[in-house]
Parts: C-alpha cells; sequence; structure tokens
C-alpha cells in the first residue's frame, strides 16, 4: 500500500530545504572512499556489489525548530495508516533525525528496498516532496505484481509505504530535486502484547 496526500505549502517546503544551510551535509562513508572530483559516494560495505548512491545529503534533527513538519507527517500517517506511533518516545530520543536528500543533473537512486538484513526494523519508508523545479527524478514504487506507482511530483506531497517496497529515483535531467526522507523503525510503534500493530 502506497499512501500520498499534500500536506504542506510550497513556503513551508522551502522552510525545509534552506535547513540544508542550518545543518552540516552528512556522509555514510569515510572521506577516502569519496571519489576525486565527483559527487559520487561509494559505500564501503557495499563496493563487492558495484552499489552507489550518488547525491547529497543533510541531516535534520528532530528539536524545537523543526518539530512542526516532524509532527504533521507523523500525525497525517497515523491517520491514514491506522499505526500508531509512540510519538513521545521518539522526538525525546537523542541524536533523532532524518535525511534531506538534494538530486543535482546526473545524481539517481537505482531500484532497491530499504528493509534488508542489515536494517530488519526498519519498517515504513516516509517522505516530502519539497520543490518541483527540475525534470526526470520520478519516483517510481513497484507493487507485489511490478506495477509501477508514481510518486506526485506536487509540492508539499507526502508519501508512506512499507519498508520492503521495490522503488527507485530516476536520473535528473535538468534542476535540482529536493526531499526529505523519514525512516519509521519497529521499536518507533505503540506495541500491544509485545507485537507491533502491523
Amino acid at each position: 500500500m502506497v499512501y500520498q496526500e499534500v500536506i504542506f505549502t510550497k513556503d513551508e517546503c522551502d522552510t525545509i530545504i534552506n535547513y540544508k544551510d542550518k545543518y552540516h551535509s552528512f556522509l555514510v562513508t569515510p572521506e577516502w572512499s569519496v571519489l576525486k572530483d565527483t559527487r559520487t559516494v561509494y559505500h564501503e560495505v557495499q563496493l563487492e556489489k558495484s552499489w552507489v548512491k550518488k547525491y547529497n545529503v543533510w541531516d535534520v534533527p528532530i528539536n524545537e525548530e523543526t518539530f512542526w513538519f516532524y509532527d504533521r507527517i507523523y500525525s497525517w500517517f497515523i491517520n491514514v495508516s491506522g499505526v500508531k506511533i509512540d510519538k513521545e518516545i521518539y522526538f525525546k530520543t537523542e541524536g533523532a533525525a532524518h535525511k534531506l536528500h538534494e538530486y543535482q543533473v546526473g545524481d539517481k537512486f537505482d531500484l532497491h528496498i530499504d528493509r534488508n538484513e542489515d536494517n530488519l526494523d526498519r519498517i515504513w519508508n516516509l517522505g516530502i516532496q519539497l520543490n518541483s523545479e527540475y525534470v526526470g527524478g520520478d519516483y517510481v514504487c513497484y507493487n507485489q505484481n511490478n506495477e509501477e506507482i508514481h510518486i506526485s511530483k506536487k509540492i508539499g506531497n507526502v508519501v508512506a509505504y512499507t519498508s520492503d517496497t521495490l522503488h527507485e529515483i530516476k536520473e535528473i535531467t535538468d534542476g535540482v530535486r529536493y526531499s526529505m526522507v523519514i525512516k519509521l523503525h519497529s521499536w518507533e510503534l505503540i506495541k500491544k502484547d509485545k507485537k507491533t500493530l502491523l
């Protein structure tokens, strides 16, 4: 199941984009593994699989300044999915942050799923479409029948789907694409009789 709906205004999305000027960029790999004179990041663990992630990323923490948009997307998700999130615990977790992504011309994210043997507790993917001034960069999910589900490029559109859903970001051919990516883990869900509500 893929949920999506516009819940943020353009001005609000611009505010989120501008957090990149306040928070530091984030590399999940050691600096030596970044190829010189390129923006391509090779992930050390994945070198043998020739897996490449190519885009810029910033960590945007959950704090008093950013709480407004995190709370809104979590509340929206709870409402449309019926999944109960223990926001009280998560919002007080020290160091809690999610990723602001910037894709420039030539950037893409190949077909993949986000729940794997290294991320078994990742349950849901949530995201915010922050701008539309770019060409290419289609965000495509695939259902169990391998049918394409296109995520809207409307500014302020939010999306949610389970982390075992196959998806990709096509190559940007013009402009710059910004999006906010939020990972929802099993430990963030309210549990009943030691079982999650999923």
